[in-house]
């Protein structure tokens, strides 16, 4: 099934400073190829055509960035967050016109790489019809998401604070995962999230979880990278030099 895509491209890349006070997280490079061109190439190779960015921090470098590569020859729309920063919901709802067409979408942060099989993941997603699918990992966080014996989400914890919120209809949860910051999830999703306010996602997937299914997909082996930090960079420049067919290169 064709989906669309929303690469959450709008964050102020704090963990990125210095580098970031002169350009926004999405255009920090590695290998001469800034973060926001490698997951263009990533859904790209995957056989995604339609592409929403959202935009925040010095939001007219990424509309130029883009109108140089003639947007990848690919149907990229931008949502302008320049007066107010919405968070990952928030952002979804703000671009829901550009979104909602009925069928799910998938979200991919900007600062994550990955061999994660993203069509095997669509599929599953179509396949399972659930409402939301989670790519998930067990790996050290300080914040989990939790889950039962049929990997349904049922809540969220907090490691450092000891916060705990827990889906009131959902079975005790069994397992913590790490969320991946890839996701698909269905039209539904609009509906749990307040109009015209930031609103953080899992927030808006833990309401929803009282009433859909939300599932979390676990893909334990293989490379996962979330190349935020200074300090993450290097580990991203060899990623993307040891996997150049994910990127159509």
């Amino acid at each position: 099934m064709p989906v669309k895509a929303m690469i959450l491209a709008a964050g102020t890349g704090t963990r990125l400073r210095p580098i970031t006070e002169n350009r926004p997280k999405a255009l920090v490079e590695i290998n001469g190829k800034p973060l926001l061109e490698w997951v263009i190439r990533r859904l790209r190779k995957a056989g995604i055509r339609d592409m929403i960015v959202n935009v925040h921090h010095f939001p007219n470098q990424i509309r130029d960035f883009l109108e140089r590569k003639e947007f990848f020859n690919l149907n990229i729309r931008i949502s302008d967050e320049s007066s107010q920063l919405m968070d990952t919901g928030g952002a979804l709802q703000k671009a829901r016109a550009c979104l909602d067409d009925g069928k799910p979408f998938l979200v991919h942060n900007v600062d994550i790489l990955t061999d994660l099989d993203i069509p095997a993941f669509i599929a599953h997603h179509v396949e399972h019809r659930n409402a939301v699918s989670l790519a998930v990992r067990a790996r050290n966080t300080s914040r989990y998401l939790l889950f039962d014996s049929r990997n349904t989400l049922c809540g969220w914890e907090n490691n450092k604070s000891g916060a705990r919120i827990l889906v009131g209809s959902r079975p005790a949860p069994v397992k913590k995962l790490a969320f991946s910051g890839i996701h698909i999830a269905g039209p539904e999703l609009f509906e749990y999230i307040p109009g015209k306010t930031p609103c953080p996602v899992i927030r808006a997937y833990l309401q929803m979880a009282e009433d859909h299914d939300i599932k979390g997909v676990e893909h334990n082996e293989g490379t996962w990278t979330d190349v935020g930090k200074i300090r993450d960079l290097k580990k991203g420049a060899e990623f993307v030099c040891n996997h150049p067919e994910l990127f159509g290169i």
